[in-house]
């Protein structure tokens, strides 16, 4: 005798995100250096941090969310 069970979705909830990206001229070349800003509009709260050498940047640990 076998036992089916349903599968069920799961669902995830994360209270934290990650933001990457890169910075870029108009000929599509990294910028060095770059100042990133990033600022929650509900709480203020600001973080800055630069790009790399190719103009690459990851923010982790971001609240998601306007509270």
């Amino acid at each position: 005798m076998a036992t089916f069970l349903p599968a069920l979705p799961l669902a995830a909830q994360f209270e934290t995100a990650t933001v990457l990206g890169s910075i870029r001229d108009t000929t599509q070349g990294g910028i060095s250096g770059a100042k990133i800003i990033l600022r929650n509009t509900g709480t203020g709260v600001t973080t800055e941090i630069q790009a790399d050498e190719q103009g690459a940047f990851e923010i982790f640990n971001v609240r998601i969310g306007r509270s």
